[in-house]
């Protein structure tokens, strides 16, 4: 065994090495401002030349990607890196960035940060040599009609001479070279834009990401100035916000920039080619032109403004599905989905409304983008025309042609410039956010610290230790001291908008001049006015104030942090913490401090400057714990080296490894988001193992118990902060707790710090008052109970456990085959436990190696099960079944006449033009009889164009109604689908992807997949309208149009693959990026608490990294695939030159219109076949929404009206019924349910191994007003008692009987309306407090307030009711004089002011209220629904035992004559109940009352006591 030892530990200090330089460990920062060095940036690796203008090098990579399909595989990363060019590699750019930086240091302070010099520095070369291209292409495309229109002119007056046919001959070769250029200059135009886009998007994510990592995420202040949105918000910008909104935002100015410079000079050149061949004749027009660009601006604003309104309703109701999806447990409880799937839909109409007013203003945009050319054309023409010129002498075609280039710089240019608008927006909210306040790191200051700099650098005058140098017994406590904060005040976060904002300065400027003249003259009765006011202040704008007088904390001390729920236990730390905006008491508050007693240290530190005092390191654990989508030992690593035996203490203190033995893969099992696929106990304690694991010198705690079973809690109680922290390592720990049960052995408690109400308590008797409550005299006498209960189990059945114990370790070794590395853990750990020999421990991790032994491979398969499904792509092209959902949903019918009257409205424009071609050529017998039902060619003509305006908009009509109706059929069914699933679907899917399905998959489904449907039938259209429209003139050229197609086919084939799959690789880059910036953003301050921001910059630059990478990737090739497409239609542009060559040169018959007019069609087909692969790829990619839709279209659902029992068995129910006891409320006979998967072949008899049971059979029957309560360890399977008898998940084996039917004949509406529940985490969204208790506003207000006012709990009481009534007495004093009768307006003042917290604004999630609140309105809505039958599960888990006790207590009031269930891991209460049933592994193997439970010696409820009183 020992040879055993030593060969484990060797191989595990080797796995130790090589993990060690797997893990990210980079110097800390120290506190410093700039966070930036080298090694936060990814390795560059240059293997790629910069491209072509024909991008042949990624020829190399579709081939690569083509045997990646062959081999079912899929491109990653690393496959890509290889073709990332130099200028485009993020690693270089942000080194750049960082020495521009540092060359220019005052213009980039912490509130003064030039981001107009970033730009021009960092983007400035590729904008310019963008625009020189685009500019470009502007030009030979106005050049080329010009030569065609040449070519006209000659033609018109061809003869036959050699200088006309040579002349022919060299314009037409000047028209092809011309868009070769143009296709060149096309292609480096899109390769800059995409470089700028890239380097724009990099650059900003980190600038923004950099600085959120130095942002306090408290402060007071943050919304003060400009950092709304322009006026569009009142809030300041969020970090999320900024870096998914506005930086994308900013991607639009490249184009919108360059786009309105362009449009300018092509509408310029056009107008003046236009001029040039109908010369005075354009007056006339202008004025139609300029009409239809200010018509189109002002479709344009109003569109904008429809989008804005159709945003937010979007953003609410995404918001409002979010909170119900969090909740959903809690809703299906209290049968409330009905209710919220109409609030969702309500808003889902509300936000249709706007839609619908969209879509008529987008339909007017599209009639007027498709008709505007032509209109033109109509009124430029007949101005000619009525002049007395002959038709003819305008070329009909070079008009067309010219208008044609007309239609984009009208229609574009106004979203151009409100691009820029909207780009100039979000650029000042992202200038904001980089000019926010930052953590002052100057408010904390580091004796320690100083002491070294001070021996090693002289200090300066003004250092604070200068204080010191008089007196050496002060310096001596000094070193001695961990924390000391004196006469500070701190200000937790809180939103306002620029009103309030305003107000509280212009009361500031008040509040200072009246300080100037009382100065030197303060009394107390001054002092007390003062402080009212300020209370009233802080009340008026609803500011929590944390004020601390004093706090001194000595190193090694384990202080206790106590108080009720919002009493600032948790702003305290905060404060510590330096994420709080701090200020210090004016002289007049600090009057009370005085009356303390101080030491010379205290009065050095803090009368010479108002500083945070922290000696050391600190590590931090919040009481809502926060972890990464990563493993769980990386997690707990957190950039540090991986220290094996240091590791192996920290996991067995927290008592992890019992946990890490029942997960197949140990450490490394990946944490779900948000660790969603651990328990609440489990995560915690990873939590708190993180901060062990980094060693630091003080230790802050908030509420971290909360979470554990009453046993656990104590295990990591003694384990962690007593055995190793306080007695090992003597570290500085600040512990905030509700669990009292530590006072009960006080020798390694140092200090205990009561907050009352925002100040710290200095009456010890107070003290000791408030703990007493918390220790009630029955949970004292219980104490003593139990002790002698532990000495008479202890003594006579330990020994006989023990053995017991080791021998189910053999049987466990045998069957097992465990492997040598678990065998050693389990001796190590046996070691330890036989020098406390606890019997408890060992029986876990018995029982714990048995359930893993049985269920390995159910656990193994359910681990890749979720690893796949987390990592999973999609493979392959969309489904025929996908385009299939979205054509239900649009409706054959609307999708058929959508698409015969696309095909009608290009035939009115094509007949339009070959009349104007008869009109100026040879008369056709068919446009003859036409001409001859109107009187002249301006009836004619606007016959044409009204013909095409008709057809147009009967086009834009029936594209709408497709567009309105798919997005309202496929919301619909989602979020039917996704309300009415039953739990294991909420069970397996983390919520955030269940909110992007209704977030972006509905945009796009609403907004980008229409639009691209409608724009792809147009580019079919075109495509196919203008090639027939040539050959009906030249017919012989169908050889080359079939070629041309053949090309076309080929390089669409290839580059769909590959495109495909990039695509997907940097969808999956992007969630990888933001799930990045969420964890960051939620645990900011647990990152900075640890030092760890250049950890976590590291991390978010390689996920930069990568989608900059695919973004790159993915634009390249679509510019590979363009300049090819391009290419193809120059072909057929050429053999359309060529041909007119033949047809001049060898002086064979032909018209000159004819040619015009085939190279006008030619010219306008030049980017169809670019544009129509391209929107052809962008349906097939926003089809994937639909796809990803389709997947929840088939849940399994609950139908809440629906009962599950045929009629046979229910009339045998109804027969049973009248058999059973009226006096039994709930009966459970052998229940057994398993939440494992159950597929058709799994075996699921109760003998089973294939699954396993979280229930087995359980029996029990609870008898009308009875209460009982469940307890048992974790796993035991108390929450499965609440989850069957609610029906939340079937039932695999017995039945269970309310009011004597089985649940199973009552339908889910009826059943759980018969009970009400205070869950563990309630369900709380954004709304009123009074809307969160009776969403459906059947409860009459009155009638609600009185109830609340029944008991004692509130949400919000930030002063007590005498502080009340003396404000109410003191204003009515001041108004009505000294004989004003207060007692009868005060109860007015009280109720209205209860009436008025009905009103209360809870946000979303309740993320303005504390835990213990949150539960309250759990409580109240119980109250409300006023059921018999009421459960509880772990209801008061997160409570301190004052409030604790008061919540049991007024339960007890309404459970009187009712039936009460309560699931709870905490046995303070026990007694109270008329029965205990203990679980354990899913049986109840103990049941009775608490004094019938007690005297089974060795019994499992008497090991629940024994390791609750620990």
């Amino acid at each position: 065994m020992n040879q055993l030892n030593r060969e484990a530990k060797k191989e595990e200090i080797d796995k130790g090495k090589q993990d060690a330089i797997n893990i990210i460990s980079l110097e800390p920062t120290k506190k410093q401002r700039d966070i930036f060095c080298k090694e936060v940036l990814p390795n560059v690796e240059i293997k790629a030349r910069e491209y072509n203008f024909l991008f042949t090098a990624l020829t190399k990579l579709f081939k690569r990607t083509k045997e990646l399909q062959d081999q079912e595989k899929q491109i990653q990363n690393e496959d890509i890196k290889e073709f990332i060019t130099k200028s485009t590699q993020v690693s270089l750019l942000i080194e750049k960035l960082e020495e521009f930086k540092s060359r220019n240091p005052k213009e980039f302070g912490p509130n003064n940060f030039n981001l107009r010099s970033i730009y021009f520095n960092m983007t400035s070369k590729n904008l310019l040599i963008g625009l020189f291209y685009s500019v470009s292409q502007s030009l030979l495309s106005c050049g080329c009609v010009y030569i065609m229109d040449k070519i006209t002119d000659i033609l018109k007056d061809y003869n036959g001479e050699s200088d006309q046919k040579t002349e022919v001959c060299l314009l037409l070769l000047a028209i092809s070279v011309g868009y070769i250029l143009k296709n060149i200059f096309y292609s480096r135009y899109s390769w800059y834009q995409t470089k700028w886009q890239a380097n724009a998007y990099a650059t900003l994510q980190y600038l923004v990401f950099s600085k959120s990592l130095r942002t306090q995420v408290m402060s007071a202040s943050s919304s003060n100035g400009e950092g709304s949105s322009g006026g569009s918000s009142d809030s300041s910008p969020d970090a999320n916000n900024i870096m998914t909104v506005d930086v994308d935002q900013q991607q639009y100015i490249f184009w919108a920039f360059v786009q309105t410079i362009q449009s300018v000079i092509t509408m310029s050149i056009v107008l003046l080619l236009i001029y040039y061949r109908i010369g005075s004749s354009i007056y006339n027009g202008l004025y139609i032109l300029l009409g239809s660009f200010f018509f189109n601006i002002i479709i344009t604003q109003l569109m904008r403004i429809f989008y804005s309104k159709l945003y937010k309703k979007k953003d609410e109701r995404v918001s409002l599905s979010k909170d119900v999806i969090d909740g959903m447990k809690s809703i299906k409880y209290l049968c409330r989905e009905e209710i919220f799937k109409q609030k969702i839909e309500k808003i889902r109409s509300q936000e249709m409304g706007i839609m619908i007013k969209t879509r008529i203003l987008d339909g007017v945009l599209n009639i007027f983008w498709s008709c505007v050319s032509s209109l033109l054309l109509f009124f430029f023409l007949i101005s000619f025309v009525d002049d007395g010129h002959d038709l003819k002498d305008s070329n009909v075609f070079t008009m067309i042609a010219l208008f044609n280039l007309l239609t984009v710089p009208i229609g574009i240019l106004p979203w151009t410039l409100g691009y820029l608008v909207k780009a100039r927006v979000s650029y000042r909210r992202i200038k904001n956010f980089l000019n926010e306040k930052e953590i002052d790191h100057n408010n904390v200051v580091n004796l320690d610290l100083e002491l070294i700099q001070r021996e090693e650098n002289a200090t300066g005058p003004n250092s604070l230790l200068e204080s010191f140098q008089e007196n050496i017994q002060a310096q001596g406590q000094a070193n001695q001291l961990a924390i000391s904060i004196r006469k500070m005040k701190f200000d937790w976060p809180t939103k306002k908008s620029k009103e309030q904002s305003k107000k509280e300065e212009e009361k500031k400027k008040k509040k200072q001049k009246s300080q100037k003249k009382t100065e030197d003259s303060i009394k107390d009765p001054l002092l007390a006015n003062q402080e009212g006011e300020n209370n009233s202040e802080v009340k008026e704008n609803n500011k929590f104030q944390l004020k601390v007088q004093d706090l001194t904390v000595q190193k090694g001390d384990l202080s206790i942090i106590i108080g009720k729920i919002g009493s600032g236990k948790s702003a305290l730390l905060q404060a510590i913490l330096n994420e709080l905006e701090m200020t210090s008491m004016d002289s007049q508050e600090s009057l009370i401090a005085s009356k303390l007693e101080s030491s010379v240290v205290q009065e050095k530190l803090t009368n010479y400057e108002k500083k945070i005092i922290v000696n050391g390191r600190t590590g931090y654990v919040s009481q809502n714990h926060w972890l990464q989508n990563k493993t769980i030992k990386e997690n707990i690593l957190f950039g540090k080296e991986y220290d094996p035996f240091w590791y192996n203490e920290c996991i067995q203190s927290c008592d992890l490894k019992v946990d890490f033995s029942t997960f197949s893969k140990k450490d490394e099992k990946i944490i779900g988001p948000g660790g969603g696929n651990l328990s609440g106990g489990q995560r915690q304690r990873i939590a708190i193992c993180r901060a062990l694991y980094q060693n630091c010198d003080i230790y802050l705690f908030d509420d971290i118990f909360s979470s554990l079973d009453a046993h656990v809690a104590e295990k990591v109680y003694q384990q962690v902060i007593v055995d190793v922290l306080a007695k090992k390592y003597k570290k500085t720990i600040l512990l905030v707790t509700s669990h009292f049960s530590i006072f009960s052995k006080r020798e390694y408690i140092n200090k205990i710090f009561y907050l009352q109400k925002g100040s710290l308590v200095y009456d010890q008797q107070e003290i000791e008052d408030f703990i007493k409550s918390g220790l009630s005299k029955e949970q004292e006498e219980e104490e003593a109970k139990k002790k002698q209960k532990q000495l008479e189990i202890h003594v006579g059945s330990e020994d006989q456990i023990y053995k017991e114990e080791e021998q189910e370790y053999e049987e466990i070794k045998e069957q097992s085959e465990l492997k040598d590395q678990e065998i050693l853990d389990f001796v190590i750990q046996k070691r330890s436990l036989q020098k406390s020999r606890s019997s408890q421990v060992e029986d876990e991790v018995v029982n714990r190696k048995k359930q893993s032994s049985k269920n390995q491979k159910i656990v193994d398969e359910e681990e890749e099960a979720k690893k796949q499904e987390e990592e999973e792509r999609e493979k392959g092209s969309i489904k025929l079944e996908t385009f299939t959902t979205y054509i239900k949903a649009m409706g054959y019918f609307l999708l058929i006449i959508f698409i015969i009257s696309n095909f009608l409205m290009q035939a009115s424009s094509m007949i339009m033009d070959f009349w104007l071609r008869d009109k100026v050529s040879t008369s056709s017998s068919f446009f003859q009889r036409i001409n001859e039902l109107f009187d002249s060619f301006t009836n004619t003509f606007l016959f044409f164009i009204l013909l095409n305006l008709g057809m147009t908009t009967f086009k834009s009509v029936f594209y709408s109604l497709c567009a309105l109706r798919s997005g309202k059929q496929i919301f619909q069914k989602l979020n039917k689908s996704i309300i009415f699933s039953k739990m294991s679907f909420f069970d397996k899917n983390p919520g955030g992807r269940i909110v992007n399905r209704l977030s972006d998959d509905i945009l796009s489904i609403d907004d980008y997949l229409p639009w691209n449907c409608q724009i792809l039938l147009e580019n079919i259209i075109y495509t196919i309208g203008y090639p027939v429209g040539i050959l009906i003139q030249l017919p012989w050229l169908v050889v080359f149009v079939i070629i041309s197609i053949i090309f076309v086919y080929f390089i669409q084939r290839l580059f769909r693959v590959s495109n495909r799959e990039i695509k997907r690789l940097n969808s999956v880059n992007s969630g990888k990026l933001l799930t990045t910036l969420g964890e960051a953003c939620k645990g900011l301050i647990l990152i900075r608490s640890f030092d760890r921001e250049r950890f976590i910059l590291k991390e978010y630059m390689e996920r930069s990294n990568d989608s900059v990478n695919t973004f790159l990737i993915t634009e390249a090739i679509q510019i590979w695939m363009s300049i090819r497409l391009l290419f193809v239609s120059n072909f057929l542009f050429i053999c359309v030159a060529v041909t007119s060559m033949i047809l001049v040169g060898f002086n064979l018959d032909f018209d000159y219109i004819t040619i015009s007019m085939c190279l006008t069609y030619s010219m306008l087909l030049s980017s169809q076949f670019t544009d129509l692969i391209q929107f052809f790829c962008n349906v097939e990619q926003n089809m994937v929404s639909v796809e990803r839709l389709r997947q929840y279209f088939v849940n399994d659902q609950e139908v809440p009206d629906k009962i599950e029992l045929p009629e046979e068995s229910i009339q045998q129910d109804v027969e049973s019924h009248k058999k059973k006891d009226k006096e039994i409320a709930i009966e459970f006979e052998n229940v057994f349910i398993t939440y494992d998967e159950i597929k058709e072949n799994t075996d699921i008899s109760k003998e089973s191994t294939d699954v396993q049971f979280a229930l087995k059979d359980v029996c029990l029957k609870i008898r009308k007003g009875e209460k009982i309560a469940f307890c048992g360890r974790t796993g035991s399977g108390k929450t499965s008692i609440l989850n069957v008898l609610f029906n939340m998940y079937p039932i695999q084996h017995g039945n269970i009987f309310v009011y004597g039917k089985n649940i199973r004949s009552y339908c889910l509406k009826d059943l759980r309306s018969k009970m009400s529940i205070i869950p563990q985490f309630g369900f709380l969204y954004n709304a009123s407090l009074k809307d969160n208790l009776d969403p459906e506003g059947k409860i009459p207000r009155e009638l609600m307030q009185q109830k609340i006012n029944e008991t004692n709990l509130r949400i919000r009481d930030s002063n007590n009711q005498e502080e009340d009534k003396s404000k109410i007495q003191n204003k009515l004093d001041s108004e009505q004089g000294n004989d004003s009768k207060a007692d009868l307006n005060v109860p007015q003042q009280e109720v209205k002011k209860n009436e008025e917290n009905l009103d209360f604004e809870i946000e979303d999630g309740g993320q303005n209220l504390s835990n213990g609140e949150k539960q309250v309105v759990n409580f109240l809505r119980i109250i409300l629904r006023e059921t018999d039958i009421v459960c509880l599960d772990e209801a008061t888990s997160n409570m301190d035992p004052k409030t604790d006790a008061e919540l049991h207590k007024q339960i007890f009031k309404f459970v009187e004559n009712r039936t009460l269930i309560v699931i709870t891991h905490r046995l303070e209460n026990i007694e109270l109940f008329d029965r205990v049933a203990v679980l354990e592994k899913g049986k109840i193997v103990e049941c009775g009352h608490v004094s019938e439970l007690r005297k089974i010696q060795g019994g499992f409820f008497n090991r629940l006591l024994k390791n609750h009183s620990k």
